[in-house]
């Protein structure tokens, strides 16, 4: 699951917009951030440095992004582990957070202006939201647990032969020397890593299995509702990961939009309005994103050009803003059809006028019956 949306999240294009003196967005192209983010430090990429803190924010609730600066500006990113990541808090008020330290070897320490602490909210923090977060796979722990017991459990039956657990029976007390003899020798030979093969068994030895039936336990059925609770705790529909029982061309292009405006975009938008401010963006600056190579959101655009291309209350640069596209010179106008009319309200629309038929003109001969004449025919005016 973590997969599917880390690659829908790196696959969004990420730019740097503003709001000019109309109102308007606009792109700021090859702005210094935008750059920055593409190659945020020398042993890491855009995709794999949005890798690793999409997943510290699922996996550990929190991620923690360190800027260096040079000359006031940011110059490089980088994320760390949260789990070698300390909060040192402060008994200042105005600066409750006194610094970061990061545990690699050495304690580094780092001013709390130069961290990026991007986090989930979590209810248990004492610091009233400037603590730690809360994991986003605790909601589905349970089910993972169960998924890994329900694996465990089928791995052991299959080194087992398939066979049942059970008890070998001998009417005879056995002396402690032949029953220390006997447990080695189904220990070495017969163990799960040696499934099937022949027994030899004496004194009138017998095995009974156990009285639980594997289809009682149904692993099967419980595995695939485990996998279903996981999937819909990440936000990730179960048949973008192979659950194609009740799937369908359509249901899987459904999904896959799905994933982008419940789950991908939502997030993606707010570590971008985190990191907005972080990297010191300019007053009306922001992050704002290019979806024009997503191929399964293309149809909201069409929809979008759909909706506006027949309607009349909007400019023609109206339409184009709604739908993405620049405003072009001379195209402030609205583009009505000719034929359309004004009538005022309370006022009776007229009927239609019916047609006017001509009559043919009057020559002074008779009509003449063609069916009459031999082949008949039909009556015509000639």
């Amino acid at each position: 699951c973590l997969d599917k949306i880390v690659k829908a999240a790196i696959a969004i294009n990420w730019q740097v917009a503003r709001y000019n003196a109309d109102g308007k967005v606009e792109e700021i192209p090859n702005h210094p951030m935008k750059l920055l983010l593409e190659n945020p430090n020398p042993m890491q990429g855009q995709a794999k440095f949005l890798e690793r803190a999409i997943k510290f924010y699922y996996i550990g609730g929190e991620t923690f992004i360190h800027k260096i600066e040079l000359g006031g500006a940011a110059r490089e990113l980088y994320c760390y582990r949260p789990d070698r990541c300390i909060i040192d808090f402060g008994r200042d008020a105005k600066r409750p957070i006194e610094k970061f330290m990061y545990r690699a070897g050495s304690d580094v320490p780092i001013k709390p202006e130069n961290i990026l602490h991007w986090k989930t909210f979590n209810p248990l923090d004492d610091y009233d939201g400037l603590g730690r977060g809360l994991s986003m796979l605790s909601h589905a722990a349970r089910s993972i647990d169960q998924n890994n017991a329900i694996k465990q459990w089928n791995y052991s039956l299959m080194k087992n032969g398939a066979r049942k657990d059970g008890a070998f029976v001998v009417k005879e007390m056995m002396g402690d020397a032949q029953f220390e003899r006997t447990k080695a020798e189904m220990k070495a030979n017969y163990n799960g890593d040696n499934p099937g093969g022949f027994m030899l068994l004496e004194g009138g030895a017998e095995f009974r299995e156990f009285s639980n039936n594997p289809k009682d336990t149904d692993w099967l059925q419980g595995s695939k509702q485990t996998v279903v609770e996981i999937c819909a705790a990440l936000g990730v529909d179960p048949i973008l990961i192979g659950f194609n029982e009740f799937s369908s061309y359509n249901n899987k292009q459904e999904a896959k939009k799905s994933l982008y405006t419940e789950t991908v975009i939502p997030i993606v938008r707010e570590l971008a309005d985190e990191l907005g401010p972080f990297l010191g963006l300019a007053e009306k600056e922001f992050f704002d994103f290019d979806y024009s190579n997503i191929p399964v959101l293309q149809e909201n655009i069409k929809e979008k050009f759909d909706m506006v291309s027949g309607v009349t209350f909007m400019t023609e640069n109206g339409k184009r803003e709604y739908v993405g596209l620049p405003v072009e010179e001379g195209l402030d106008v609205y583009r009505i059809p000719m034929s359309y009319i004004d009538i005022p309200a309370g006022v009776p629309i007229p009927p239609k006028p019916e047609p006017v038929k001509e009559e043919p003109p009057d020559d002074g001969e008779e009509p003449v019956n063609f069916k009459s004449l031999n082949g008949g025919g039909e009556q015509k005016d000639v």
